[in-house]
């Protein structure tokens, strides 16, 4: 029942696009969105929003952006058809199928499990406050464990090399429970492990994971806070958030050029800061520079990928019927060690299977509705993407239900749905992170039990 009254403002951000000259598939598009942004809004500060997130971010990347190739930087436009950023099919075929798939996906992410719906999370955070009286030291611990896997990753096998990057990412843990805990100069150890996270991401020019991550803490810090929010606070800190990526968008490039070609030996950190400065004081670079407005909207249009599946299946290769999502799920579960040659995750295999296309520097992927269509067609791609989305509010639910035995178990939902809230991924890399990441858990918990006897 919470999105209820969010409809009629929906529907009449359809009436008014509409008259925009888009089409009608277009226009619900862009209606569905705001329906997932307000009940985002809405449920910030209440509820742990991973669904949400998951909503927004899709109905943004799969429907909205996609509008702007379609009516801008589509196969006329001189920039879009020198770098070939143009979809590659028309707007009708394209949302006659991403628009229904997104739809079925949120039915199943706003599935009113018992836990995920509710507004009273704030419980779950001063169950954890009260946990961890007299566990003070378990932040201390956890951020040991972190950095070293940090260092040791660097030189670490590289069969080991996923095992340390969940290890490295128990700084984040530590986090949360440094602040809910009564840590002597939690601040301090707070701030001296934002900037040990900053310094990795700016030493390799990747921001990504930092800011997924960093939105994450933010809806759990929120969560956590007695206060009410109004929701025009919680508006104004998404504006600010958006504002936040744009820049970094606008930084990210430029900064990398200097960094990864010219093999700067300076201040990274100052170069970063006089870099963002800069924007901050003349606003027009961001906004003003054609070039960087294009590469925005190319690296958010997910519709670019997608629409090379639809363009290219059936026609030029068959549908799986499935077979390819079963082998996903089942390797999820099945170590490399006992089946040598089980599928691979990631853009470059997905990108050449679903799409005939050969990705070599740089990164891309089908998403989860590209990879739902490439293994069942149009109609059954859509009713998996009802049981995909269902299948977060249900993990979700399950954490929230296992918190109230282990209380501290929630503060590790930005380490465990990290990758569940990155919409341009496969079915399988996101169903192995969440798994393995899960184990992880459970062997830091059994570890610090059987060997510290502590009950992290």
């Amino acid at each position: 029942m919470n999105g209820i009254k969010f409809l009629l403002p929906a529907l009449l951000v359809l009436l008014l696009v509409q008259s925009s000259g888009l089409t009608l598939l277009e226009s619900v598009s862009v209606s569905l969105a705001v329906y997932a942004f307000l009940r985002l809004i809405d449920g910030l500060g209440k509820r742990l929003i991973i669904v949400d997130l998951i909503a927004v971010l899709a109905t943004l990347m799969w429907l909205v952006i996609p509008i702007i190739f379609f009516h801008i930087y589509n196969e006329h436009n001189p920039v879009a058809k020198l770098w070939v950023v143009y979809i590659p099919v028309s707007s009708d075929e394209y949302y006659s199928y991403v628009l229904p798939a997104t739809i079925f996906m949120l039915l199943g992410l706003y599935f009113p499990f018992r836990y995920t719906q509710q507004n009273n999370h704030i419980i779950w955070i001063e169950h954890v406050r009260k946990y961890l009286l007299g566990k003070e030291n378990v932040a201390i611990l956890l951020l040991g464990i972190g950095v070293f896997c940090t260092f040791a990753g660097r030189i670490a096998p590289g069969s080991l090399g996923f095992v340390f990057k969940l290890g490295s990412d128990l700084l984040f843990v530590a986090i949360f429970y440094a602040l809910y805990s009564n840590l002597a100069y939690k601040k301090l150890i707070i701030g001296v492990v934002a900037s040990f996270l900053l310094l990795k991401s700016l030493s390799g020019g990747m921001f990504g994971e930092l800011v997924f991550l960093a939105i994450l803490t933010v809806v759990l810090y929120l969560t956590g806070r007695k206060e009410q929010f109004t929701f025009a606070f919680k508006i104004g800190v998404v504006v600010v958030g958006f504002f936040s990526l744009l820049l970094l968008q606008s930084v990210k490039h430029a900064y990398r050029d200097v960094i990864w070609l010219t093999n700067y030996e300076g201040n990274k950190v100052a170069l970063f800061a006089n870099m963002v400065t800069e924007r901050l004081l003349n606003p027009a670079k961001i906004w003003g520079d054609d070039y960087m407005t294009f590469t925005i909207a190319v690296r958010a249009n997910q519709g670019l990928m997608i629409g090379q599946v639809l363009d290219y299946i059936p026609e030029k290769k068959d549908i799986s019927y499935g077979k390819d999502i079963g082998l996903a799920i089942a390797s999820s579960f099945v170590p490399r060690v006992l089946w040598n040659n089980k599928p691979i995750a990631g853009g470059r295999y997905n990108m050449l299977r679903y799409a005939g296309i050969v990705i070599r520097q740089y990164s891309m992927n089908v998403s989860a509705v590209g990879e739902a269509y490439g293994n069942f067609g149009k109609w059954g791609g859509i009713v998996f993407m009802f049981f995909y989305g269902l299948f977060f509010s249900y993990a979700v639910s399950q954490v929230l239900k296992f918190s109230i035995r282990y209380p501290s178990l929630i503060l590790w939902i930005p380490f465990l749905f990290y990758h569940s809230v990155v919409v341009e991924t496969d079915v399988l890399s996101v169903l192995n992170y969440l798994l393995k990441a899960s184990f992880f858990a459970w062997v830091i918990y059994s570890g610090f039990r059987w060997f510290l006897k502590i009950n992290i």
